[in-house]
């Protein structure tokens, strides 16, 4: 189970923004269920495990400073959404999906969740606005040169539009 639990983790971190993969009725109905009970409130302690749990990576860690506490306590937090999702909110739907579909299908459930709570942190403005900055650093000039080798139009351009 063990093992089931890590791969869901890996699946949270990994496949917040994979496409989703074509599955059974069993795991469609986990995937909805998982959905609709997640609250905002589980969404951002999803957000907050996944940027705690990237913090540790070297290419991070210079930059963000996440406490062994802050640390413990999202790992709660998540354990707890998770066992409250599978075990108690969804739990026949866990066990229609997993029974027939194998436990890929709570990896896939969670990616779906993942995607969506990333969807949404990444439309919040200011988010969006800081993401958006890298384009003030684009070459409009090379971009222009690889739109129109693609023949791609202005109006659907390849690179993101400098903000003013």
């Amino acid at each position: 189970m063990n093992r089931i639990l890590s791969t869901c983790a890996c699946a949270l971190v990994g496949l917040a923004l994979a496409p989703a993969a074509q599955a059974s009725v069993y795991s469609d109905d986990l995937d909805r269920c998982v959905v609709r009970q997640t609250s905002t409130e589980d969404k951002a302690a999803m957000i907050r495990w996944i940027f705690s749990a990237l913090s540790g990576n070297p290419s991070l860690k210079s930059m963000v400073n996440v406490t062994d506490r802050e640390l413990a306590e999202s790992d709660v937090k998540m354990a707890a959404t998770v066992e409250r999702l599978l075990l108690a909110d969804c739990r026949k739907e866990a066990v229609q999906a997993v029974k027939y579909d194998g436990p890929h299908a709570i990896e896939t459930s969670f990616g779906l969740l993942g995607q969506i709570a990333m969807r949404e942190l990444m439309a919040e403005e200011n988010t969006a606005q800081q993401v958006g900055k890298f384009a003030e650093h684009l070459d409009e000039d090379k971009w222009a040169a690889f739109n129109a080798e693609a023949d791609i139009p202005k109006a659907s351009a390849a690179a993101p539009a400098k903000s003013r």
